[in-house]
């Protein structure tokens, strides 16, 4: 099985697995990947990944400078 991302050059995989594998991206050739643009995929492989990460960073950021205008405004 192939995965653009994943495993561009391919896996082997029971066959008891496979069902679920096609449906998550997975395919039998690398000829049936989609003909996207294969930087949009990865972005989004990455976002849908690191949300997590990326929503901390976020939200740390905004705290971080939310405290900062708390200061100023004290001052």
């Amino acid at each position: 099985m192939y995965h653009e991302v994943k495993a561009p050059k391919g896996v082997i995989f029971p066959a008891s697995e496979v069902p679920g594998l096609e449906r998550q991206g997975w395919v039998d050739t690398p000829a049936k990947f989609g003909k996207g643009l294969r930087i949009k995929n990865i972005v989004f492989s990455f976002l849908a990944k690191e949300y997590k990460w990326i929503l901390g960073i976020s939200l740390t950021i905004i705290g971080l400078y939310l405290a900062y205008l708390k200061l100023q405004i004290a001052r």
